[in-house]
């Protein structure tokens, strides 16, 4: 509660898209940990035990939407191409039980791509 309340009050509030790269790295770390601390997230080890990385086992990811906001709005280009690369990691990362709804989940990935896009180039 503690890590969520700081996270969705300090870390997802204001204009995120000034964030500086070190400030991308507390956002992404966070979002991770509130998401993980809620089951949405688990850690994937490698064959000798080394974590490798992490597998998305719900679509309710807590700040989501501020991620898109950071990935189509930094002012750093940086800190964008790390957002996008998280959105990507996100959507390519998903648990055997979510693989029913892979298909739907892509396009709806795709429709914010280009509705990001679209308000960007406005």
């Amino acid at each position: 509660p503690v890590a969520e309340h700081l996270f969705t009050n300090l870390l997802c509030k204001g204009n995120i898209a000034e964030q500086s790269e070190q400030g991308f790295t507390l956002f992404r770390f966070s979002m991770k940990f509130v998401n993980w601390r809620k089951g949405a997230f688990h850690e994937s080890n490698h064959e000798g035990g080394e974590k490798q990385g992490f597998v998305v086992k719900s679509f309710d990811l807590m700040g989501t939407k501020e991620l898109w906001e950071i990935a189509v709005g930094a002012e750093h280009d940086t800190v964008a191409t790390e957002a996008c690369i998280f959105l990507n990691e996100l959507h390519q990362s998903l648990s055997g039980a979510l693989q029913h709804r892979v298909a739907e989940k892509r396009e709806e990935f795709i429709a914010n791509c280009m509705r990001y896009m679209l308000q960007a180039a406005e």
